[in-house]
């Protein structure tokens, strides 16, 4: 999904040029198609790289920081205002920073390749041997087609 959207950023480059409302429109529904899928996908990686941390606590982190990150941008990409350009103070060189942005990150993801850290603790935690089950945990929420006979030890049964 990065490479696509990275595509629709070098493509807003060409069509604001070209002044096409409706293409511009087109562009950015693109981008937030593409957007809307890669959301929980780096979310969900985030949590995966920082496993101790609760999931909660490292997703707000994630998402607290792209905000600021975002902001810190716009603000940056506000001084590539052209104020003698056509029109007066348009950003298209602000439209080829994030286009270059979003290439630099679209690189990152292609080399990226850490530790799942979360998968490898359940895998840990689902290969260590687990005590059998009580009687209050088989029969807890749980609906049997059996029944769990107890004797005592005279060998009376219990139900």
């Amino acid at each position: 999904m990065a490479p696509l959207m990275c595509s629709t950023y070098v493509a807003l480059i060409f069509i604001v040029r070209s002044g096409s409302f409706a293409a511009i429109l087109y562009v950015n529904s693109l981008n937030q198609f593409f957007l809307s899928f890669m959301v929980p996908v780096v979310i969900e990686l985030g949590v995966e790289v920082s496993y101790p941390i609760p999931e909660s606590v490292s997703t707000s982190i994630l998402w607290q920081s792209a905000q600021l990150i975002g902001f810190i941008l716009m603000l940056f990409m506000d001084n590539f205002r052209d104020e003698n350009g056509t029109p007066h103070n348009n950003m298209f060189k602000g439209l080829i920073f994030q286009a270059c942005m979003s290439g630099v990150c679209v690189l990152l993801c292609f080399v990226y390749n850490g530790p799942m850290k979360r998968s490898e603790a359940e895998k840990v935690e689902n290969l260590a041997p687990k005590p059998p089950m009580t009687h209050r945990e088989l029969s807890y929420g749980q609906q049997s087609a059996e029944t769990l006979i107890i004797t005592d030890v005279d060998g009376t049964e219990k139900v």
